[in-house]
């Protein structure tokens, strides 16, 4: 989405599980935006296409 930026870097839990999260942060304004959790993976990999999944999403309903 113009003018945004996505951030979909999976997040460490304390069970060492890798949580699915998208950071949307508005160009030129601070980086704490929203974070949505998404659910918790055992791997990073899957974390990561998870958010990579919901954020184009998202951007198809936004754009």
């Amino acid at each position: 989405m113009r003018g945004y930026e996505m951030n979909c870097e999976p997040r460490v839990t304390e069970a060492g599980k890798f949580a699915a999260q998208v950071e949307v942060t508005k160009v030129g304004f601070s980086r704490e935006a929203a974070f949505q959790k998404l659910g918790e993976f055992d791997t990073e990999a899957e974390a990561a296409a998870y958010a990579k999944t919901f954020s184009e999403e998202w951007l198809s309903r936004y754009t």
